[in-house]
């Protein structure tokens, strides 16, 4: 799905009241002959309605007053009529109605009226219609005026019908209809009566307003008296941009009639406004907006000083139009929340007075006494109210400001220098605890130390440091320095500062436990002095002549060390002298990584702990349990097959519980062992890291349900109802099934997970039943906190609803902690009010979903930089709230099973560090540094020590990390990577091909380095010559392999070369051949990209650029040559692993160098020739040798062995097939004709007999790639250069080059098509998309493509019209229903459609992320149409059967001429044919093409003679035979048939030349001329019978 940026919803509103005091009020305010208040006749009135969901909801309800409470009817999931009527007591005239919807679900309603003493029956034709309406309300807030009067004793107003999901968004889907108030009023000018000062007038009154962003935020929402709901608010028109402001803007209410005016209130959704005014007019209508009638009675040049903007005009003002005038509007917020170009106020209200005192004008009443040097305790003077509790409620700060003492005193802890914080008060309703109001005031605290011109500036560090007084000079280690600790405590992060320091820097020390430091020491001190303000991370840190560290826990000590190592890498090795006090702003500063969709090792992980606390964060929340998302795409019977994981050991078997478990628990890919697992964790914690594990349940849960698939939830109750504990129907077992796997790791004498384990109990997106689920997270909860535990929960509850009561705290008051990851699953004030401890990991800002498609791929620098921690969708809770403790960034590997896209754990690193950086000087609390300056220190300071998540190597300074000849197994870069022979398993150096190589033996078989050397990072070049002597395909050949991965030269599921790291195999499109040596080539220059070159010619690159496509980020693994498991069969030489450049590849070279040796061995006695290739020799061992030297040596040698004599190996056979293969493949696939190619391709001419063997595998490789070759599919044959028209295309909403209808057309399945869902959405079904062809074609189906990574638009429900006439009139030619799922959809005509120009595809019903998205919008990744070609080719047939024609019969198996024979008879007699029909014509082609391929080469069966009949075929023994080619004895190359290097020509025995003996190449080439001449002559006088094509008739000549 992807998330589109939208404007957060729920906004916080924050007021300045304008208090006056009352002694003064009755004189300055009188009341004033005015028109009363309207009066609401309904008002307590009896109402009676058809139906009630529950007491709460009776009808009572509708007419008590109050907007917050309502009406309900029964469920009905049909969406029926249901009514509810108001007895006004008496007959009364009633002018217009007021009906406060709950929703905008209902779609249709009346208003009715009866007379008499009693209400008509429910269907009685006495209740009389006065107003209907046939649509949606068009406002929550529904004003409807009658026509004229209507006068009655009932008024009942009847809902024709509704639906359970409401079109806007304002409720959940739930099958009721609700109202809020239903009012009734009579004449507005009945009775006089006195304005009350504190009434606001403007409620409920017309509002007008120069402009509206959606009919949803027009002028009436800023008069509904809500003052807080985001959908209840006017906003004007987007106008503003990042660049200029936006404006004018105004609004006006009208009040009816002449009202006094003293103060005007405006709730503003931010403070955005840049100048503003109110204004006020008289008069039967409002003036015009330009008009000087508008008199100003209010300015205000800048933002309003709060959201809640109380303005108290000079005087008391008489007016009946009250405007709000906005000069200006900008597009960022003055208090950090979201951009936006548009200006927006939740409430305008008017008054005659001076409203009453709320609890924002109690906040803006707080007085703080500026704190003085010195002073040890903060002064605060608190408003009192009968109403109201004001408190104090911490500072964002606390070690600078800290915690109210229980005598009421709130402690300051000195700073070093002038620090500023933010203290934080809390208003509370006395009534109503969950009715409060913030309020946060800067306060400065003088430090000890003042700022000077001269001292230096703080080290560069990454969170940057809290507190800083510069000194001058600056601290160096040196040789002699020690790292001294005096408490055992302390010890850890010594050693690991000690550790550390050597990685970086490579010195020693020295680490001692003291009392006390010398000059040039590092000294780590306990303290328990609380004074200090340290609490439990912070530490005190003085660098004069040695460093001294005060710290009250091992935390904050080892903090200080990350500050130590991270000043010495920027600073070159010293660090400035001065003293810092560092703390953290929130207590959780974490990242949250999905380990059970994608398989991690340990040893990464562990890795990962260390890399956050190189930053200092502190969290680390391991989700160890989850599934692929789309489990609806799996039956019940496959949804086994689904990927899931349980990334721990566990006791969990298949067979056990008496045989109700039905699979092992723990995953088979990758797992962790309990031991391994529990030391992580208390590793981790030594390091300031809290591993937080978490098993996600009761949904996301399919690792378990595949143990108990007894109990899965009924598919009926959700369509994910596989990977959901059936909580509704088996709630005690599923629940006793839950536990039991959590007391595996809390329980014994040594948990997995210890006490001090915070644990994560999941609960993440259930969607069953509400109630059961909320009983299982407080069972859940209860069972962590029994074991002493402190549990995590992720935040659903806003979204899953229920009667059952979750609280924040535990029934001891335990802490329960919460993930805020989405508005609507979890909103923060609601989870606030339930007293949750919050984090903050909202999806908008903080979710990497690796190369999905949706949420981010990598974080915005800016937003998480920038981003206030405690600001979760415009709610804010102060950072000094006790509840708000900080924030996390997760990575959501969703995209594994069937969406696996080749995310590498070094692509997830690269992602989290991308971040991590910037997320801790977030959540530790940022510094002076803009985000540019943080992202440049963050470089600076790169990985954490002694982690290498990128594999880095040491090379020489010609950038070779190892270079491995066979001759002596040495590593010529002198970087002691050298092979370790005497531990050798099953592998030697031999001797072969006339040089020393590796020999492996297959199975466990591997030479390993005598080095630390284990696997290459990115930018590297691995090289290897290899000859393969097994031609085993379907099991593993390991060339190398690391615990990294493994590089193969054949790979089992493919049989080609290929790469598998993480579990993951990568294929490349190469068959590495028998008995040949070959020059393997792997560049893996960047990510997500990996190449092989082989002889120096690239053949493929897996990866590619670009979102949602299939990414190889592979490192080289070569700790191993060879494997302990499968290894390769052959033999292994020059391997060079180097940085990645542009190599000459030196097999010419070297083929040619073989090709002298052997024909030196066989006798040639050439003195330069083995000069020569002792040259080439030493020219192949260098490691980037020339290219032109590369060829000009294997020229000479080539021209040397060209002149020498040798008795030449036999191509016979090899040439036989060469000639039988068609000159056109083009029905094959690509790939299928690539590895032909090659095979051709890599054929060497001319090799002495001694190479036969290499001759014969030339023959073997072709005989497989022939038989390799595949057939395209018809199904695959598609319309080209096609148009696309739509219903409707997004054009401004999705990210190029997604939304237009061309998207869906381009061939790329990662673009989608979208309807227009942006204002004004196009939501009408059927949808529609139009392909239009390039040309007329036969069209028999298509094939529906959905968009990934959503189900939103995905047709579910079709019908197709095509047209034959340039889209005027269409026919239906099919219709059906297709599985809402990922991957193509086949749509199959009822018959083919000859002559069609468009095709029309019809979206009838559509799929969507919920139920009010589906049958809404309309999307396609790609849609194709399938063409039938029906070209007739009697060109193609003629050049088949000339070409089957030329073969010779004598080269080929009896069986197989045979064959070819048939198959040339029915293709003569089909091009005969006057007019052969196009099925006629492509079968013959065929059958032809397969059988010229199926020839094999071998000799005839032998033909016994007719003695009685003469034999037309046996040759004249007096002259050669020109249609039987002998063997060639002299020459380098045997025959010369077609398919040879050498031409077509046909070779000879030459003169008295004997088989077998050498002859000298090069002196006879003219007489092969001629005889190839005389030949020629002889083949037209023998009365060979060509065949020549005329008028489509087949005739011999001769």
């Amino acid at each position: 799905m992807t998330i589109h940026k939208t404007k957060l919803l729920w906004r916080v509103t924050a007021t300045i009241a304008c208090v006056f005091a009352i002694v003064f009020a009755s004189s300055l305010l009188y009341a004033r002959p005015a028109v009363a208040a309207e009066a609401n006749l309904a008002l307590n009135k009896t109402a009676i309605a058809d139906s009630e969901e529950a007491d709460s909801v009776r009808a009572a309800l509708a007419v008590d007053g109050s907007d917050s409470t309502r009406w309900g009817s029964a469920k009905d999931n049909a969406g029926g009529a249901h009514w509810i009527y108001v007895d006004l007591g008496s007959s009364k005239t009633v002018k217009r109605a007021t009906i406060k919807w709950e929703s905008y679900k209902a779609t249709g309603y009346k208003l009715q009226c009866a007379t008499g003493n009693t209400a008509p029956a429910a269907n009685s034709a006495d209740w009389k219609d006065v107003h209907t309406s046939t649509n949606r309300p068009a406002s929550l807030t529904d004003a409807i005026t009658f026509n004229a009067p209507v006068t009655g004793r009932f008024f009942r107003l009847y809902v024709t019908g509704f639906t359970s999901v409401d079109p806007n968004g304002a409720v959940p889907e739930w099958p009721t209809i609700a109202v809020n108030e239903f009012e009734l009023y009579g004449d507005e000018t009945a009775a006089p009566s006195t304005q009350d000062p504190q009434q606001n007038v403007a409620r409920g009154k017309n509002a007008v307003a120069d402009s509206q962003e959606a009919g949803t935020l027009n002028a009436a929402k800023a008069v509904d008296g809500d003052t807080s709901s985001s959908s209840s608010r006017w906003a004007s028109a987007v106008d503003a941009t990042a660049s200029q402001d936006g404006g004018p803007h105004w609004i006006y209410v009208d009040l009816g009639q002449q009202r006094d005016v003293k103060c005007v209130r405006v709730f503003w959704e931010l403070r955005k406004a840049k100048g503003y005014k109110i204004q006020i007019a008289n008069g039967a209508t409002a003036p015009a907006a330009d008009s000087s009638d508008w008199q100003t009675v209010y300015t205000n040049d800048g933002h309003p000083a709060s959201k809640t903007d109380l303005i108290t005009l000079d005087q008391v003002h008489q007016a009946r139009f009250v405007r709000l005038y906005i000069d200006h509007n900008t597009y960022d917020d003055p208090d950090g929340g979201v951009a936006w170009g548009n200006v927006s106020i939740f409430e305008l209200e008017v008054y005659g007075g001076t409203p009453k005192m709320d609890m924002n004008g109690l906040a803006d009443a707080i007085k703080i006494e500026a704190p003085k040097q010195g002073d040890t305790q903060l002064k605060v003077t608190l408003p009192t109210s009968d109403e109201y509790d004001v408190t104090y409620n911490g500072t964002d700060y606390e070690q600078v400001i800290g915690a109210q003492a229980e005598d009421g005193t709130i402690p300051i802890y000195q700073p070093i220098v002038d620090t500023q914080v933010k203290a934080s008060f809390k208003v509370t309703k006395k009534s109503d605890k969950n009715t409060y109001a913030f309020k946060e005031i800067p306060v400065t605290v003088p430090g000890k130390f003042q700022v000077e011109a001269g001292d230096n500036v703080a080290p560069e560090v990454l969170p940057q440091l809290r507190e800083w007084k510069g000194r001058s000079g600056s601290f160096a280690p040196t040789a002699q320095t020690r790292v001294v600790y005096d408490n055992d405590e302390f010890k850890t992060a010594a050693d690991e500062l000690a550790a550390d320091y050597k990685d970086l820097f490579g010195s020693e020390l020295a680490v001692v436990k003291g009392g006390a430091a010398n000059a040039g020491d590092i000294f780590l001190s306990k303290t328990t002095d609380k004074s200090l303000g340290l609490q439990d991370e912070g530490y005190l840190m003085e660098i004069g002549d040695s460093v001294s560290v005060k710290a009250k826990t091992k935390t904050g000590a080892y903090w200080s060390t990350r500050t130590i190592l991270q000043a010495l890498k920027t600073g070159n090795g010293s660090i400035p002298q001065g003293t810092t006090r560092d703390y953290p702003l929130y207590k959780v500063r974490g990242l949250i990584l999905d380990v059970g969709r994608k398989t991690f090792s340990l040893d990464w992980l562990k890795q990962m702990s260390k890399q956050l606390s190189w930053f200092k964060l502190n969290d680390f929340q391991v989700h160890l349990s989850d599934n692929y998302i789309w489990v609806e795409e799996y039956s019940d019977d496959t949804v086994n097959t689904a990927y899931n994981g349980f990334r721990l050991e566990s006791d969990i078997k298949k067979g056990g519980n008496n045989g109700k478990n039905k699979a092992d628990l723990t995953s088979t890919d990758v797992w962790y062992s309990k031991d391994d697992f529990r030391e992580f964790i208390k590793h981790s914690r030594d390091l300031g890291v809290n591993i937080v594990p978490e098993f996600d349940m009761p949904a996301h849960s399919l690792a378990l349900t595949n143990v108990r698939p007894d109990l899965r939830t009924p598919k009926s109750m959700t369509h994910r109802g596989n990977d959901h504990l059936n909580l509704a129907g088996k709630y005690d077992e599923s629940l006793a099934f839950a536990l039991s796997i959590w007391d595996e790791y809390l329980t014994g004498s040594n948990p997995v997970f210890d006490n001090q384990t915070m644990v994560d109990i999941g609960a993440d997106e259930y969607e069953a039943d509400g109630n059961a689920y909320r009983n299982f997270v407080n069972d859940l909860f209860k069972h962590m906190e029994d074991s002493g535990r402190t549990a995590r929960v992720w935040g659903s509850l806003s979204w899953i609803k229920g009667s059952v009561d979750v609280q924040g705290k535990g029934a001891a008051g335990q802490h329960r902690q919460m993930n805020l990851w989405s508005k609507d699953w979890a909103k923060m004030d609601e989870m606030y009010k339930l007293g949750f401890d919050l984090i903050n990991c909202i999806d908008s800002r903080y979710y990497i979903v690796p190369n999905a498609g949706y949420y981010f791929d990598y974080l915005n620098d800016n937003t998480i930089y920038n981003s206030a921690i405690n600001n979760y969708n415009n709610v804010t809770i102060p950072a000094g709230d006790e509840q708000m403790i900080g924030g996390a960034f997760a990575v959501w590997n969703d995209m594994c099973g069937k969406k696996e896209n080749g995310i590498s754990e070094y692509d997830v690193y690269d992602r989290i560090t991308n971040s991590a950086g910037l997320y801790a000087a977030a959540t530790w609390g940022k510094g002076s540094a803009d985000v540019s300056g943080a992202k440049a220190t963050a470089k600076k300071l790169g990985d954490s020590p002694n982690t290498n998540f990128g594999y880095k190597t040491t090379a020489n300074a010609e950038g070779t990390v190892m270079q491995l000849g066979m001759d002596d197994a040495k590593d010529a870069s002198g970087n002691g990577n050298n092979l370790n022979l005497k531990s050798a398993k099953n592998a030697e150096v031999v001797d072969v091909d006339f040089k020393k190589a590796l020999e492996l033996k297959g199975g466990k078989s591997y030479v390993a380095l005598d080095s630390d050397l284990e696997t290459a990072g990115l930018g590297n070049d691995l090289r290897v010559k290899v000859k393969r002597t097994d031609a085993t395909s379907d099991k593993d050949q390991i060339l190398f392999e690391s615990p990294y991965g493994s590089i193969k030269a054949v790979q089992a599921k493919t049989g080609k070369v290929g790469i598998t790291r993480e579990n993951r195999d990568y294929s490349f499109n190469y068959t590495l051949p028998m008995n040949e040596w070959v020059e393997l080539e792997f560049k893996n220059e960047g990510m997500g990209k990996v190449s092989l070159y082989v002889n120096g010619e690239l053949k493929e690159t897996i990866g590619q650029d670009g979102g949602t496509k299939l990414k190889a980020t592979c490192m080289l693994p070569v700790q191993r040559i060879g494997s302990e498991t499968a290894a390769f069969t052959g033999y292994v030489d020059d391997v060079r692993l180097t940085r990645s450049t542009t190599f000459a590849t030196t097999m010419a070279l070297d083929n040619a160098e073989l090709k002298a040796r052997s024909v030196l061995a066989a006798g040639a006695d050439d003195a330069e020739l083995e000069m020569l290739v002792e040259q080439a020799r030493d020219l192949i061992n260098q490691v980037n040798p020339d290219a032109a030297e590369i060829a000009n040596l294997a020229q000479q040698i080539n021209d040397r062995v060209a002149n020498a004599k040798y008795k030449p190996a036999d191509y016979s056979k090899l040439d036989a097939l060469l000639a039988a293969i068609p000159s056109d493949l083009s029905v094959y696939t690509d790939e299928s004709v690539a590895a032909l190619t090659s095979a051709r391709d890599s054929i060497q001419r001319d090799l002495p007999v001694s190479m036969q063997d290499t001759v014969d595998a030339y023959t073997k490789t072709l005989i497989e790639a022939i038989e390799g070759l595949e057939l395209k599919s018809a199904d695959n044959n598609f319309a080209q250069s096609v148009t696309a028209t739509a219903c409707s295309e997004e054009k401004t909403g999705e990210t190029a080059p997604n939304g237009p209808a061309a998207a869906a057309v381009d061939g790329d399945e990662s673009s989608f098509w979208h309807s227009q869902w942006s204002a004004p959405a196009d939501n009408d079904m059927p949808h529609w998309f139009n392909v239009k062809l390039a040309a007329p074609a036969k069209v028999s189906g298509m094939v529906y493509v959905p968009r990934t990574g959503s189900s939103n638009g995905r047709l579910t429900k079709y019908h197709v019209e095509v047209s034959t006439d340039g889209g005027s009139t269409y026919t239906k030619v099919a219709e059906g229903t297709l599985e809402s799922s990922v991957g193509a959809k086949n749509i199959t005509f009822d018959e083919p459609v000859a002559g069609a120009t468009d095709v029309k595809l019809y979206f009838d019903e559509t799929d969507g992320d919920s139920a009010a998205n589906r049958n809404k919008f309309a999307t396609a990744g790609e849609i194709r149409v399938r063409v039938i070609d029906e070209t007739v080719d009697l060109d193609g047939l003629a050049a088949l059967i000339e070409q089957a024609e030329g073969l010779d019969k004598d080269s080929y198996t009896t069986e197989t001429w045979k064959k070819l024979q048939v198959a040339l008879k029915d293709a003569k007699d089909v091009a005969a044919d006057e007019n052969p029909s196009f099925e006629a014509v492509n079968g013959a082609k065929g059958k032809l093409r397969s059988a010229m391929l199926g020839l094999r080469p071998g000799t005839p069966d032998p033909v016994t003679p007719d003695p009685d009949k003469p034999n037309p075929d046996k040759p004249n023994p007096d002259k050669p035979n020109p249609d039987k080619p002998g063997t060639s004895d002299g020459g380098n190359g045997g025959s010369g048939t077609a398919g040879s290097n050498k031409g077509d020509s046909t070779t000879g025995n030459k003169g008295d030349k004997k088989p077998g003996t050498l002859v000298k190449t090069g002196d006879d080439q003219a007489m092969y001329i001629a005889v190839a001449g005389v030949v020629g002559l002889l083949v037209v006088g023998a009365g060979v019978v060509p065949y020549v094509k005329n008028r489509r008739q087949w005739h011999e000549v001769g």
